[in-house]
C-alpha cells in the first residue's frame, strides 16, 4: 500500500491544477476529502483546503 502525500504536497498539486485552469479536476480531488472531516476546522490543512475551494468556485 502506498503512503499518501504529505499535506503540503497535495495541496502544492492542487493549487497548480488551479493555475492551469483545471479547477473542476481540482475540485473533484479535494471537495470530496474536506467534507470527510466533521471537527477541526480550525487547522492549518483545513483552513487551507477551504480558503481553495473557495477559490476553485
Amino acid at each position: 500500500m502506498t503512503r499518501p502525500p504529505p499535506p503540503s504536497h497535495a495541496r502544492a498539486r492542487l493549487a497548480g491544477y488551479h493555475r492551469q485552469g483545471r479547477t473542476t479536476q481540482a475540485r473533484k480531488v479535494l471537495a470530496p476529502v474536506y467534507r470527510r472531516f466533521t471537527e477541526w476546522f480550525k487547522t492549518a490543512d483545513l483552513l487551507a483546503a477551504k480558503a481553495l475551494l473557495d477559490a476553485l468556485r
